[in-house]
Parts: C-alpha cells; structure tokens; sequence
C-alpha cells in the first residue's frame, strides 16, 4: 500500500522489496485494512520506512478500532 493523499513526493521513495504497491487514500487504506481485519484477522501491518510519515493518519483513524 502507499498512501498518496499526503503530499509526499511518492516518486522518490524508495526501500522495501521489490512488490507491487497498491497506491490508495488515506479512507480507502482505513477501509481496506478494516476489511482485511474482518475477513483474515490481522491486526498486525508491517510498513516499510518510506511510507511510515504517509501512514500516519491511519495509523491515528485506527487507533483504539
């Protein structure tokens, strides 16, 4: 995932494996993890350092969820 409602410039980031990211907003990233929660039980994301000042937000719209 790559959050891209956060006025980073996403084009120069870079660490992490070579995977495919899905760029979203910060709703939908809050959406799909909800959904992810629900559906397989995770309550654990590991997120690369690039994207941590990104997550933020919904790292603060998750919290106590």
């Amino acid at each position: 995932m790559m959050i891209t409602d956060s006025g980073t410039d996403l084009s120069t980031q870079a660490g992490g494996p070579p995977i495919p990211k899905r760029p979203m907003s910060t709703e939908q990233a809050v959406t799909h993890l909800l959904e992810q929660r629900d559906r397989y039980g995770f309550s654990y994301l590991q997120i690369y350092e690039g994207q941590m000042e990104n997550f933020a937000p919904v790292v603060a719209r998750l919290a106590g969820k």
